[in-house]
C-alpha cells in the first residue's frame, strides 16, 4: 500500500502523453490528401504540331493525381459535348480547345453534373510557360470537379454558358431526345493596323495601312481571305532642275494558307493609286507643279510570321514582294533655242520587296 501512490503518480503521468498521441494521430487524419482520382480522360482538339508537347506537360502535372490518365487528339469539338449522356459518361473528362490566340477548358465530372469552363488567351505557336498554364488550368478544372470546390457549374448553369437551351422532358418512359450539335465557330475575323516599308525606285517608300481577315481553322490548312489597304506618305526626289514628290493609295486583296503554327503564306493582287507632283526650277525659282494621276495594277506575294502575343498585345512580322510594270519621269529642259536635254528624274522597280510590322486587336 505504500507504492500506490507512485502508481498513481505514473497513471497521471501517463495522461498527457496519450492526450498528445491522439491529437497527433486525429491532426495527421485531417490533414491527410484526399484520395487520387483513379480515372479521366483530356481530349485535345486543334494542338496540332503541338500536341506532343502539351500531351507530355499534361501527364507530368497530373499522373500522379490521376493514375488512369489517359490524354489523345479529337478532330473537333461541339458545344454540347460535355453535356452529352451518350458514350463514357462515367469517368470526368476535359477538353482543351485551342484556336488561334484563345484556348477553351471544358471539364466534366462523372455523370455529367458537374462543370468548370475556364477561358485563357495564350501565344501562337504555344510557349513552354503556356503549356503550362494549359495544364494547370486543366489540373485545377478536375480537381474542382472532385473535391466540389466554389466554380463548379451545375448542369443548367453549363449548358447556358455553352449557349444551349436544356428543356426538361415531360413524364414519359422513353428519355428525351439529346440537343442537335452546337459546334464552336472555327470561322474568326481578325482587324489589324500596320506599317509598311518598301524599297523602289532607289528610295523607300513607307506608311501605315489597315487589314482585315476572315479564316476557317475547320478546313485543311485553315484559309483565310485578307484585305488590305494603305497610305504611302510622299517621297522626295529631285536635282537641280527639278523636284518630284510622289504618293499613293493602294489596296489588295487575297488568300493565304497556314503552313504550319506560325507561318502563312498568300497570294493577292491590287491596285496603286499614284499620284506624282513635277515641279520644275528656273534660276533657282520653282515654276508650275505638272500634277499626275495614275492607277497601276499589283501582284503581291507574302509571308507572315504570327500572329503570337507579346506583352497582352498580338504581333506578326509580315514580308511582302510586290510585282507592277515599271514607271518613269522624265523632264524636258531647253536651256538654249538649238538645243533640248531630255533626263530620267526616276524610275520605279517592277519588283518592290518590303515588310511590314502587324498588330492585331481583334
Amino acid at each position: 500500500m505504500k507504492r500506490a501512490p507512485h502508481a498513481n503518480r505514473r497513471w497521471w503521468g501517463a495522461v498527457p502523453v496519450a492526450v498528445f498521441v491522439t491529437s497527433w494521430a486525429a491532426a495527421g487524419g485531417a490533414g491527410a490528401a484526399p484520395a487520387p482520382l483513379p480515372v479521366a480522360r483530356v481530349h485535345l482538339v486543334g494542338a496540332r504540331d503541338g500536341q506532343a508537347a502539351l500531351a507530355a506537360r499534361l501527364h507530368d502535372l497530373l499522373d500522379e493525381e490521376v493514375p488512369g490518365l489517359t490524354v489523345d487528339d479529337a478532330p473537333s469539338f461541339r458545344g454540347d459535348e460535355p453535356l452529352r449522356l451518350d458514350g463514357e459518361t462515367g469517368t470526368p473528362a476535359a477538353w482543351l480547345v485551342l484556336d488561334g490566340t484563345h484556348a477553351h477548358v471544358r471539364a466534366a465530372g462523372a455523370g455529367r453534373t458537374r462543370f468548370v469552363f475556364r477561358e485563357l488567351a495564350v501565344g501562337q505557336p504555344l510557349s513552354e510557360f503556356d503549356r503550362e498554364r494549359l495544364g494547370q488550368s486543366v489540373k485545377a478544372a478536375l480537381g474542382t470537379l472532385v473535391s466540389g470546390g466554389p466554380g463548379a457549374l451545375s448542369r443548367a448553369d453549363a449548358a447556358a454558358a455553352s449557349g444551349l437551351i436544356v428543356v426538361a422532358p415531360a413524364p414519359a418512359p422513353a428519355p428525351a431526345p439529346a440537343p442537335a450539335p452546337v459546334p464552336i465557330p472555327a470561322v474568326r475575323f481578325r482587324l489589324g493596323a500596320f506599317y509598311e516599308v518598301q524599297s523602289s525606285g532607289g528610295g523607300m517608300f513607307q506608311g501605315p495601312g489597315m487589314i482585315a481577315t476572315v479564316s476557317d481553322s475547320g478546313r485543311p490548312h485553315d484559309p483565310e481571305l485578307w484585305l488590305a489597304g494603305g497610305y504611302q506618305v510622299p517621297g522626295d526626289y529631285g536635282n537641280q532642275l527639278a523636284a518630284l514628290t510622289i504618293s499613293a493609295l493602294w489596296a489588295r486583296a487575297g488568300l493565304s494558307i497556314r503552313l504550319n503554327d506560325a507561318v502563312r503564306l498568300g497570294l493577292g493582287g491590287g491596285v496603286d493609286r499614284q499620284t506624282t507632283r513635277l515641279v520644275y526650277i528656273v534660276s533657282g525659282t520653282p515654276g508650275y507643279p505638272d500634277v499626275d494621276q495614275r492607277t497601276v495594277p499589283v501582284a503581291r506575294v507574302l509571308v507572315r510570321a504570327g500572329p503570337t502575343r507579346l506583352v497582352g498585345i498580338d504581333v506578326s512580322l509580315t514580308a511582302v514582294l510586290d510585282v507592277s510594270p515599271a514607271h518613269q519621269v522624265d523632264i524636258y529642259v531647253d536651256p538654249t533655242v538649238d538645243n533640248q536635254i531630255i533626263a530620267t528624274l526616276y524610275q520605279s522597280n517592277v519588283v518592290r520587296p518590303g515588310f511590314s510590322l502587324d498588330l492585331w486587336w481583334h
